[in-house]
C-alpha cells in the first residue's frame, strides 16, 4: 500500500495499492489523467510515461500538493561497521538521564539534555558544532523526558515533564520561553503526541497516581479525555496508523504488565497483549517490515525485548531474554542497502544491535564506561548524516556517526 500525504501537515490523505516493484522505488509525479475522469495518473518523471492510473483524491473544488510515502524512513548510516563514538557532549558534572532533538525552522537540529541540576536548566546543544548553544529556565526539579511537538501550522515546540512534577510544560526554543502547561495532576511518566482526524495536535500522558492516559490539546492546553483499562502506572506510549483505513492507534505499556492498544479516533480500548510475565513493560516501538508486517517492540525492567504483531496480536519472537537491565528506550535506524535495526540500552556501557528484518543480533557497541545505558536517540543531522546518541549515568551524551 502507498499512502498520499498532505505535503504541509503530513496528514495522510488516501491509500491505494503499490505501484514499487520488489527491487525498488519509481520516481514520479501525479498529475490529472487525461481523458478520464476524477483518475490521476503516476508517471515516470524522467520519460513522463505513464506507469498507472487510481481513483482521484482530488476534491470538486481544487487539488491538494501531496507526496506518495512508502514503510517507515529511518536515520540511515552508509558505512555502520566503521561507526565509532567519537563526539560526546560534555555535561554539568551531574549525571544526564533524558534526552530530546527538536529542529527549528532553519532545519538546524539541537539536542536537549536535562541541563544544570543546580540551576534546574534545560541544556540545548547544537547537534553539527556539539557546543553548547543555550541553557533554558526549567521545572523546579530535575527533567524525567522531553517530547518534541509538530503543531498544525508547523512550528516544532517541545515539552518537558519533571520527575516529581504533575505538570507538563510546554517550551518555544526560539524565543526560550515557556508558552504553555499541562495540569495533569499526577507524575508523567509516559508520552507520545498524535494528530486527531480533524488536524489538531495532541498530547496523551501516562500518569502514574491514576494509572490512566490522559489525552490533551497541544494548541489549547485543554484536557480532552481520559483512558482508563490498566491497573498500574502507565511507563510508555507509541502511536502507529493502519494505512487500510487510516485509523491512527496508541499502544500503552504499563506497570501491570500488559501492552494495550487504543483507536485515537474512537479514543476505545481495542485489544490487550500479555505474556503472563507480570513484569512492568518500559518501552515501546513500532516496525513495518517489508513484508507489510506491523510489528510492536516491546522491552521490560527486566532486560527481556518482545516482538508482537499487531494484526494478529500475538507474541511472535523473543529477541532476548534477559540484558540484566532495565530498557528504558529504543532506537530505529537503518543500514544503507543491507536492512532495519533496533538498537537498546544495556549494562556496562552496552549497547545491542539487532537486524529487525531478519531478527537476528548484530553487535555490541561500548560507550567505554561502567554505567548502564539509559536513553538512545537515532536522528540526522541538517546534511542528513545519521548519528546515535546515548546517555547513560555519567555527566557526558555519547554519540556515534
Amino acid at each position: 500500500k502507498l499512502a498520499l500525504s498532505r505535503q504541509e501537515t503530513e496528514r495522510k490523505l488516501q491509500t491505494f495499492p503499490s505501484f514499487l516493484s520488489e527491487t525498488g522505488s519509481v520516481l514520479g509525479k501525479i498529475n490529472a489523467d487525461v481523458g478520464t475522469t476524477n483518475k490521476l495518473a503516476l508517471s515516470r518523471q524522467e520519460t513522463e510515461r505513464k506507469l498507472q492510473t487510481f481513483p482521484s483524491f482530488l476534491s470538486e473544488t481544487g487539488s491538494v500538493l501531496g507526496k506518495i510515502n512508502s514503510g517507515q524512513k529511518f536515520p540511515s548510516f552508509k558505512h555502520f561497521e566503521n561507526i565509532e563514538c567519537n563526539n560526546w557532549l560534555e555535561g554539568k558534572g551531574h549525571q544526564v538521564w533524558t534526552l530530546g532533538v527538536i529542529t527549528l525552522d532553519t532545519d538546524n537540529k539541537f539536542i536537549l539534555t536535562d541541563g544544570d541540576r543546580a540551576h534546574k536548566n534545560i541544556s540545548v546543544w547544537d547537534l553539527d558544532t556539539k557546543k553548547l548553544a543555550d541553557n533554558v529556565a526549567s521545572h523546579h526539579e530535575s527533567i524525567y523526558k522531553f517530547l518534541t511537538i509538530k503543531l498544525r501550522n508547523g512550528r516544532q515546540c517541545f515539552a518537558s515533564a519533571g520527575y516529581y512534577d504533575t505538570t507538563l510544560r510546554i517550551w518555544c526554543l526560539l524565543s526560550e520561553e515557556e508558552i504553555g502547561k499541562m495540569e495533569m495532576g499526577s507524575k508523567i511518566r509516559g508520552l507520545c503526541t498524535f494528530t486527531l482526524e480533524d488536524g489538531r495536535t495532541c498530547v496523551a500522558a501516562g500518569c502514574s497516581e491514576d494509572n490512566m492516559i490522559q489525552i490533551w490539546s497541544a494548541e489549547s492546553y485543554e484536557k480532552l479525555e481520559i483512558l482508563k483499562g490498566h491497573s498500574g502506572i502507565v511507563y510508555c506510549l507509541c502511536v502507529f496508523t493502519f494505512e487500510e483505513d487510516g485509523c491512527a492507534f496508541m499502544a500503552s505499556g504499563s506497570d501491570d504488565g500488559t501492552i494495550k492498544i487504543w483507536n485515537l479516533f474512537t479514543l476505545q480500548l481495542v485489544s490487550t497483549l500479555d505474556n503472563h510475565m507480570n513484569v512492568r513493560i518500559t518501552a515501546l516501538t513500532i516496525y513495518i517490515n517489508s513484508k507489510g508486517r506491523r510489528l510492536l517492540v516491546s522491552g521490560n525492567n527486566e532486560g527481556r525485548v518482545d516482538i508482537w504483531e499487531l494484526n494478529s496480536n500475538g507474541l511472535i519472537n523473543t529477541l532476548e531474554e534477559e540484558t540484566g537491565h532495565y530498557i528504558c528506550s529504543f532506537a530505529l535506524f537503518s543500514i544503507e542497502g543491507e536492512c532495519d535495526c533496533l538498537a537498546y540500552g544495556c549494562q556496562a556501557g552496552k549497547i545491542k544491535i539487532w537486524d529487525l528484518e531478519n531478527m537476528r543480533y548484530l553487535k555490541t557497541l561500548s560507550t567505554g564506561g561502567i554505567d548502564n545505558v539509559e536513553i538512545i536517540l537515532a536522528t540526522t543531522n541538517k546534511n542528513g548524516k545519521a548519528c546515535l546518541l546515548a546517555c547513560d549515568s555519567s555527566s557526558t551524551v555519547k554519540i556515534w556517526e
